[in-house]
């Protein structure tokens, strides 16, 4: 009885560690997942719209791609939709969104929802290689609601993170560039009222400095006035001066004219009067004779 507990308790510990290291599996694979779709393409799609879904290699005939979301397989593609199988997914997300190239592989998924966020991978079998054979556990018949999980059969091709988001989310966007954009307007016009308002300070600048210009030519033209004036004043006084001198030479000729006329007129007064004299000499020296004694003889 002993014993069989010792075996029960070994069995019961074994599974539980069994069941551990099969949490401890899946958690390092989803992390590994998730890593592995940090290194692969990013796109961004709107809620509603469609994807696509393309690898970067041209798909041979006998090639078979497969298609997995997180690690769980939504697409099986080979030659023709006979050979080939659309899975809906984990509670039937996928379901009548799927659409299949089956000359290139390319998986494309319609009316996008939130909970298509995520990692997408593809991978490639090449078909009729010797020596290689590869099994894909998959029935005649496709069974659509069978969950796969990921069993690394094929080359890893592309991987695809997609991001889901809200058209309300791109009209706050638009709303944020239209206002970015009204902002750059409004700056580019206050830019523009900031350089007008430049240009007209230099107008401004050039009408003082135009001002100063007419000033200072207005203080040349006073200063050529004054000199002008000062030229005048002196022409004036140059002609006074003339006549001045002429009157002075004109007074001086007539008193010397006087003078000379006065002289003459004495000089003749003084000549007649020696002349006078002179002839009363000649008169005192001629004898005198009495007419008394002239009688008596």
């Amino acid at each position: 009885m002993r014993f069989k507990k010792v075996v029960t308790s070994r069995k019961v510990s074994f599974a539980s560690s069994r069941e551990n290291m099969k949490a401890d599996c899946f958690v390092l694979g989803v992390c590994c997942s998730i890593v592995a779709c940090v290194f692969g393409d990013d796109m961004t799609v709107k809620v509603g719209d469609s994807v696509s879904l393309k690898t970067d290699m041209k798909k041979k005939q006998d090639d078979t791609i497969l298609w997995y979301f997180e690690d769980n397989r939504i697409a099986l593609i080979n030659h023709g939709p006979s050979t080939s199988c659309k899975y809906e997914g984990e509670g039937g997300r996928f379901r009548d969104r799927l659409e299949i190239d089956y000359e290139t592989g390319y998986l494309s998924i319609t009316d996008i929802r939130f909970e298509d966020d995520g990692c997408y991978e593809a991978e490639l079998i090449r078909g009729k290689i010797p020596g290689k054979t590869t099994s894909l556990n998959r029935p005649r018949t496709c069974d659509s609601t069978k969950i796969i999980h990921k069993n690394k059969l094929g080359d890893s091709i592309k991987k695809i993170n997609v991001n889901v988001r809200d058209k309300s989310e791109e009209k706050a966007t638009t709303i944020e560039t239209g206002n970015n954009k009204s902002e750059e307007k409004t700056t580019t016009i206050e830019t523009g009222n900031t350089k007008n308002e430049e240009e007209s300070s230099k107008i401004e600048i050039g009408k003082n400095k135009s001002e100063e210009e007419s000033t200072t030519i207005k203080t040349g033209n006073t200063k050529n006035e004054e000199e002008s004036s000062k030229i005048e004043i002196g022409k004036i006084l140059g002609v006074v001066a003339t006549i001045a001198v002429a009157v002075l030479l004109a007074v001086a000729g007539v008193i010397c004219w006087c003078y000379r006329i006065s002289r003459n007129a004495v000089m003749e007064k003084n000549k007649s009067a020696r002349l006078l004299e002179d002839q009363r000499k000649d008169d005192s020296d001629v004898p005198y004779e009495n007419p008394s004694n002239v009688l008596i003889n």
